[in-house]
């Protein structure tokens, strides 16, 4: 695929107002654990920003980290009140730790949100609708002014390698995640079996409540 229209459609993506953890995840299949952490680190958004993909799953520090990192050498662990009920991660390690459970390590499986499986299906669509092959048999002028405001034109076989390529929103979740739940429950990751359950809600403008 030609660079030109990867960066047009990262391009479009950033003014969709998508984070930069799900662009990377979306435009580079081949992307690593230690690539996307390092998108992970570089991001830097206001309080009020939320990706219209994940909803902050890829970039609230609520929903995928802790207030702060943590020395291997350290036998508690000391976080207010307040960070345990706000930091998942956190709650997670306070719930583990109350039931006095022994382990040696744990595993790790996520359920994707719905929520954001739709999105990004209809981010695809509407990627696709302003690739060359659609806009040369549909005359809606909206489209073409959008397409045109890109600068680069795209192809529909270009939306397609990239989507079967895509790497799915619990899975990024995951590679960010292992290593503050390693230092938080002092145990590793032994594969990608605990359920992790939390809901998502928004309202018409994409405000983002974390219950």
């Amino acid at each position: 695929m030609p660079d030109e229209a990867i960066s047009c459609i990262r391009e479009y993506m950033l003014d969709f107002d998508i984070c930069k953890c799900c662009i990377i995840r979306l435009t580079n299949g081949r992307c690593q654990q230690i690539d996307l952490l390092n998108v992970f680190h570089s991001q830097a958004y206001p309080d009020e920003f939320i990706c219209k993909l994940c909803f902050g799953l890829l970039h609230n520090p609520y929903l995928c980290d802790i207030p702060r990192n943590l020395n291997e050498s350290q036998n508690e662990v000391e976080f207010t009140n307040e960070e345990f009920d706000k930091y998942i991660l956190l709650y997670l390690y306070k719930e583990l730790n109350g039931s006095h459970y022994q382990y040696t390590a744990y595993q790790l499986r996520v359920t994707e949100p719905i929520n954001i499986m739709l999105r990004e299906q209809f981010l695809w669509d509407e990627l696709t609708c302003m690739s060359t092959n659609h806009v040369n048999n549909n005359s809606n002028s909206s489209t073409i002014e959008k397409l045109n405001n890109l600068q680069t034109k795209f192809t529909k076989d270009d939306i397609n390698a990239l989507r079967s390529y895509a790497i799915p929103a619990k899975t990024a979740w995951k590679w960010i995640v292992d290593g503050k739940l390693s230092s938080l429950l002092k145990v590793s990751l032994l594969c990608y079996v605990f359920l992790i359950c939390f809901t998502i809600i928004y309202d018409f403008e994409d405000v983002l409540f974390f219950i």
